[in-house]
């Protein structure tokens, strides 16, 4: 189960959503304040995808960058 949850989809009572390729083009509205912290987890993940190992540390300060923007308190 650990390795594959997929496998157990069955177990769970809720339906499995569908989603189609018309459901790309769809704007999301998202407020002004986590529009950086999304683009930096973007940037961040896909430097975590590449293959090279020379943008881990890259990859590794955009994410953290990320986490404390989620974090700081705006007042």
């Amino acid at each position: 189960r650990m390795k594959r949850p997929d496998l157990f989809l069955s177990a769970i009572t809720a339906a499995v959503p569908d989603y189609d390729a018309g459901l790309l083009a769809t704007a999301v509205t998202m407020d002004q304040q986590y529009r950086l912290a999304f683009v930096l987890y973007m940037v961040g993940f896909a430097q975590l995808r590449d293959e090279e190992g020379t943008t881990d540390q890259r990859a590794i300060a955009l994410t953290d960058k990320f986490t404390s923007q989620l974090m700081t308190v705006v007042g």
